[in-house]
């Protein structure tokens, strides 16, 4: 089983230091959050809900191309 996290604020670092897959979207003035500092973490590309879609997009089909 592989695990995602996806957020922006430091609050939620419980919530990715776990996950397989922790991912930071951008904050509304495009930058991300400096206090999120975790070796294996992925900057989405993407501001709020907008980089969310991205950085699933992006996972889902990293996963379609390697099935096949």
């Amino acid at each position: 089983m592989l695990t995602v996290a996806v957020d922006d604020s430091p609050n939620d670092i419980p919530m990715l230091e776990p996950a397989d897959v922790p991912i930071i979207v951008q904050k509304p003035d495009g930058k991300y959050d400096p206090h999120i500092k975790l070796r294996n973490i992925t900057r989405a590309d993407g501001i709020g809900p907008d980089g969310w879609n991205k950085a699933i997009l992006k996972l889902l089909s990293a996963f379609r191309f390697s099935e096949q």
